[in-house]
């Protein structure tokens, strides 16, 4: 099994989807991978399945444009060819724990949804530094 973190943008707001008895809820986050030696942004697009209440939840807190932290397991790439021709690989990570940096609305930031707790999550503590 491979575990990832990744920190990204929400490139679309969240889709609520059913998965047999189970709910889901479906990110398209963007990581950014700094420049290439032309200076061009160099962009990762994931796919995130974030399953059941903690799914619910982030789906009704987060739109396009917010930030977020994703723990979870890597999935198998997939490749598939784009509508130009080129070929493209899917990239999907199966949530564990996800944690909203901002939101869509004012609430507080930094709310660790697998705990539930404001104020959880990377940036609540001091920099130790």
């Amino acid at each position: 099994m491979q575990k990832v973190t990744a920190m990204g943008r929400l490139g679309a707001n969240p889709e609520r989807k059913q998965a047999g008895n189970s709910n889901v809820t479906e990110l398209r986050m963007a990581v950014s991978n700094g420049k290439d030696r032309d200076g061009n942004d160099q962009t990762t697009w994931w796919r995130v399945s974030v399953w059941g209440k903690q799914g619910e939840w982030v789906a009704g807190k987060v739109g396009k444009g917010n930030r977020v932290i994703v723990d979870g397991r890597l999935m198998p790439p997939k490749i598939f060819e784009k509508k130009n021709g080129e070929h493209g690989l899917d990239l999907t990570i199966n949530c564990d724990n996800i944690t909203v940096i901002d939101y869509k609305d004012d609430e507080p930031q930094h709310k660790d949804v697998s705990s539930g707790t404001s104020g959880g999550g990377w940036g609540s503590d001091p920099v130790p530094f």
